[in-house]
């Protein structure tokens, strides 16, 4: 989607900013960063690893890909950016699985609007919880009406709340599985 219509639909789903991890890029939040200013717009990128993926959350810059998940939470850190799990568990979308057990995250996305089944957000919500991990969620929206279908919120400025574990998680609501169609529809054209 659009930095524009992306936006738009931030601020129908009543968030007041957005993180952007497109993966193995930050094409998508360079844009959005100057398109945007009606709504704050945070830096990520969901680096693919050799075990899965990771998410670099407020990260700015590039990370190959296809490196050990060692080595990439590693090249995350020392550029200043905390490490997220998305979907750990999801093994239909590159969830890094049993292999979350090689890093220390500073997050686990526990829900993520995406996950066509219900137990992949319910194992990573177990894992955070026995891990004592910070839990979040993200919508992983490729499209306008899936923006803010998951949300987080915090008290203050978000990146100084998140960094700080403070944030919590506010809205969980699944996407359509329809949505994976329309992605490979968009990806083929």
């Amino acid at each position: 989607m659009s930095p524009r219509a992306m936006e738009k639909a931030a601020l129908r789903a009543g968030l007041d900013g957005v993180v952007i991890a497109d993966h193995d890029t930050q094409a998508g939040y360079n844009s959005a960063k100057r398109e945007c200013r009606k709504i704050k717009v945070y830096p990520g990128v969901e680096v693919t690893t050799q075990e899965g993926e990771v998410l670099a959350l407020f990260f700015e810059g590039e990370i190959d890909r296809g490196l050990h998940l060692v080595d990439a939470v590693e090249r995350i850190r020392v550029g200043g950016g905390l490490v997220v799990i998305p979907h750990p568990f999801d093994f239909l979308r590159s969830g890094v699985g049993n292999n979350i057990e090689l890093v220390k995250p500073d997050a686990v996305e526990v829900f993520n609007s995406r996950c066509l089944l219900p137990v992949f957000n319910s194992l990573a919500r177990r894992f955070a919880a026995r891990h004592n991990l910070l839990a979040v969620s993200g919508s992983d929206a490729h499209f306008p009406g899936e923006v803010g279908r998951a949300a987080m919120g915090a008290g203050g400025d978000f990146e100084e709340e998140f960094r700080k574990g403070k944030v919590k998680v506010v809205r969980e609501r699944y996407s359509p599985p329809t949505v994976h169609l329309q992605t490979l529809i968009a990806k083929l054209l």
